[in-house]
């Protein structure tokens, strides 16, 4: 819910008008440690992807990209767990905003 509030914060400032420091939430190595990869592993996913990137990748995306990084099985299925359900989440939060603003 933490990195999903910071999604939905950075997502409402224009990236024209997005200061330097708001570009750097949510630090994706948090969220890493949190789905509870291997620092190596995160380390080569730091470097290769961005959570934005990792978020508009379709679920056959992630894997082959987290097997090509050198990922198990079961932390390909975590992290794909954990961002369906960031996903549902920053959608969630998206139609809250849109009926408030109504």
């Amino acid at each position: 819910k933490y990195i999903c509030k910071q999604l939905q914060c950075k997502r409402k400032v224009p990236d024209t008008e997005r200061p330097e420091a708001l570009d750097s939430y949510p630090r994706l190595r948090d969220w890493l440690r949190t789905v509870n990869l291997r620092p190596e592993l995160i380390q080569g996913v730091e470097t290769k992807l961005s959570l934005d990137t990792l978020l508009q990748m379709t679920g056959a995306q992630v894997r082959d990209a987290m097997r090509r990084l050198g990922s198990s099985s079961e932390e390909c299925a975590r992290l794909g767990a954990a961002l369906s359900c960031l996903k549902s989440a920053t959608e969630s939060e998206m139609k809250e905003d849109s009926v408030s603003w109504l």
